[in-house]
């Protein structure tokens, strides 16, 4: 399952997700970050589809393989390859927490959280 998060707006729906198990505090916190730093350049109440900014896709299963993600990137004609950061929020039990920033134009981006398998 893959959740669309733009604007603190939805922490609340973050902070239960956290909650509920399906994802760790530590995610938690970086969507908060991204979504904070996205508030603060384009604005809270901007429309994600329409205006700058970006959103984030937080995955709570485990991705496979990384084509699922080259799927959803090649309708903005971008590769794996071309991610402007990849970060590696955390690594145990066998499971590997990353957050990825892709920009789609200049003032777009779309950052993915997941974790996968080692």
């Amino acid at each position: 399952m893959k959740i669309k998060i733009w604007t603190t707006n939805q922490m609340p729906m973050v902070r239960e997700m956290v909650i509920d198990g399906r994802i760790p505090e530590f995610v938690a916190d970086e969507v908060s970050r991204v979504v904070s730093i996205l508030d603060e350049y384009y604005d809270a109440e901007r429309n994600v589809e329409t205006d700058d900014g970006g959103y984030l896709l937080v995955y709570t299963d485990y991705i496979e393989d990384e084509r699922e993600i080259q799927r959803f990137l090649d309708k903005y004609h971008i590769g794996l390859d071309d991610a402007e950061l990849n970060d590696t929020l955390y690594t145990g039990d066998g499971i590997t927490w990353k957050s990825v920033l892709y920009l789609v134009t200049n003032d777009y981006g779309i950052t993915f959280i997941y974790p996968y398998r080692r």
